[in-house]
């Protein structure tokens, strides 16, 4: 591109990666700093109380029971008889 003379559409092509990469860093690591401070951390009790006991956080979700699906019999297979 430089010897038709375009130098700044050639800056322009190689700068463009590089700002698109950090970009992408930034919000991944946005997503990441997020999930770490919304996960649930252990508690731990007053160590007059039990000196080693922690509270693991529970599931409160609901979870519903799989369905079960009818059983469907393999098919027969009918051999033609010539």
């Amino acid at each position: 591109m430089c010897q038709y003379n375009k130098a700044n559409l050639a800056w322009v092509f190689l700068i463009f990666p590089v700002i698109y990469v950090l970009i992408q860093n930034l919000i991944i690591h946005i997503h990441v700093s997020s999930a770490v401070q919304s996960a649930p951390k252990l508690l731990t009790l007053n160590v007059q109380q039990q000196p080693s006991a922690q509270i693991i956080p529970q599931d409160t979700q609901q979870s519903q029971p799989p369905v079960n699906q009818p059983m469907v019999p393999p098919q027969v297979r009918s051999v033609d008889t010539p």
